[in-house]
């Protein structure tokens, strides 16, 4: 395995500073060492939550790169603009659509079945699909919704595509955010069924759960022929912002990164040959990041291999013994 790459010194002190680097000031000051996004041609690529935003401006770069793109979204008159601008900024590779509520385990379930019988490879996986809520709900397969959306199905799509992954030597990129510096795992009460619903606080444990899981599986399994990132975009004016978190938005609005800024890693992590060899980290702005800034709070392997299990039965999969491989 070789080493990421490195921040220099101006890139670490806007990463020290926090809001900076994830303002589209930062953004501004380290794009100017980014190279272009390689040629994708033959390259198969799935974006959940590809009709707005992030999912919407990543999966524009990956056709335009070359590849083909698969854009999942849970609804289709909302992903019909967003296709029609994939398409249009395609240099080549087929821009396809499908429907899926990631919430849902049996609409996941049949988007795996017919991803399966229409690719035979996946070069990414790009898990961007999520949400965050204020008031508590549940899915109809019984879990919180946020973490059925963020992590739950997410998760699952990923066991069901391995083989497709394999055949590529493919990575998964799971989207998370900065807000997950905020919190810990907190197992085992991962969605605040004791407490007062804080719809900011589990979102913000979804997304530390996706920095867990991206680690674990490269600690676990290191043979089995993919690789797992874990991104965070920085503060990036989206849809899913706008709705909410608007006192946020309005408050920062004026440093807010655009989608395109937002989103310039995970396109880079689905297509660039370097991530392939670096697993299992958290990235921003195409460097390897932090996974805590607050002490005390960093997990332990046998608590991301708890929160494994957890997800791994509330997908209703089998949950792997203790111990890696």
């Amino acid at each position: 395995m070789s080493k990421p790459p490195q921040a220099g010194l101006a890139d670490r002190l806007l990463d020290l500073a926090i809001a900076p680097g994830f303002s589209k000031l930062g953004y501004a000051a380290r794009q100017r060492g980014f190279a272009r996004l390689p040629d994708a041609t033959g390259r198969e690529v799935v974006i959940t939550g590809a009709s707005a935003g992030l999912g919407r401006a990543a999966a524009r770069m990956c056709a335009e790169a070359g590849a083909s793109v698969t854009m999942v979204s849970r609804d289709r008159g909302r992903a019909e603009g967003a296709l029609a601008e994939v398409r249009a900024a395609s240099t080549g590779g087929e821009v396809r659509f499908e429907e899926c509520d990631m919430s849902i385990l049996s609409d996941v379930r049949r988007l795996a079945a017919v991803l399966d019988a229409s690719l035979q490879r996946v070069d990414a996986l790009v898990l961007n699909a999520g949400v965050l809520l204020h008031e508590r709900t549940k899915t109809a397969d019984g879990i919180e919704t946020a973490w059925a959306t963020n992590v739950v199905g997410p998760y699952l799509l990923e066991e069901l595509l391995l083989s497709q992954l394999q055949a590529a030597k493919g990575r998964v990129v799971m989207v998370t955010s900065g807000g997950a510096y905020s919190e810990g795992l907190a197992l085992p009460d991962v969605d605040f069924a004791g407490d007062s619903y804080d719809g900011a606080a589990v979102y913000a444990r979804t997304k530390r759960a996706q920095i867990a899981l991206a680690q674990l599986e490269a600690e676990r399994d290191p043979t089995r022929g993919i690789t797992s990132h874990a991104v965070h975009p920085g503060w990036a004016d989206t849809p899913g912002v706008q709705t909410s978190l608007p006192t946020f938005r309005k408050l920062t609005r004026p440093f807010l990164r655009s989608a395109d800024e937002g989103a310039d890693s995970i396109a880079w992590l689905a297509l660039a040959p370097e991530p392939a060899t670096s697993p299992g980290l958290l990235w921003h702005d195409r460097k390897p990041r932090p996974r805590n800034r607050i002490p005390g709070q960093a997990d332990t392997e046998i608590q991301r291999l708890e929160l494994d299990a957890e997800i791994r039965r509330l997908a209703g999969l089998t949950v792997r013994p203790p111990g890696r491989g």
